[in-house]
């Protein structure tokens, strides 16, 4: 199995920031999770397994981020399925098998700040609340599809507020 050509540029790019230092040349302007990439090319040697390991990773950490957020939003019965079909699903399991981690990376924080988000909504903490602007940062440095992710964690959240206040008057009203 060979690389495609965008996987052994990303390889090439990644050996010359190894090679050259932090020069604006050997960059080639990808996302920060490319680091991930060089790290794996300066542990493992210019390979193909150090240029897919990366993304492999984010696709391993894509099912416990989606358990979390299923978790936050229905339970630990939903969570449990969440997790369990993202960990099988065919299409995610494809995207990963590549060398291309940004998409992977940019969909495991989007999710992972969005269970931080929705949890922080509920019971306020600030190192929670740190680690979801955390996350979802780093998922707007991949792609503007986390502004969908942060627009759809405030509407869940905001639902979410909505119902348990409805629930507390009903209650103090009986």
């Amino acid at each position: 199995p060979g690389l495609a050509a965008d996987e052994a540029l990303l390889g090439l790019d990644a050996l010359d920031v190894l090679q050259a230092g932090w020069a604006p040349s050997a960059w080639s302007g990808w996302p920060i999770f490319h680091l991930f990439t060089i790290g794996g090319v300066a542990t493992l040697g210019p390979s193909t397994i150090a240029l897919r390991l990366p993304s492999a990773l984010a696709g391993i950490a894509f099912a416990p981020a989606l358990y979390l957020l299923g978790r936050q939003i229905g339970g630990t019965r939903l969570g449990m399925v969440a997790g369990l079909l993202a960990a099988v699903l065919f299409w995610h399991a494809d995207t990963t098998r590549g060398a291309w981690g940004y998409g992977a990376w940019g969909l495991t924080c989007e999710t992972l700040g969005l269970a931080l988000l929705v949890r922080t909504m509920r019971r306020p903490d600030p190192a929670l609340t740190a680690a979801a602007g955390l996350a979802l940062g780093l998922a707007l440095q991949v792609s503007w599809a986390a502004l969908a992710a942060i627009g759809a964690g405030a509407l869940l959240t905001a639902s979410t507020s909505y119902v348990n206040s409805a629930t507390r008057r009903d209650v103090a009203k009986a």
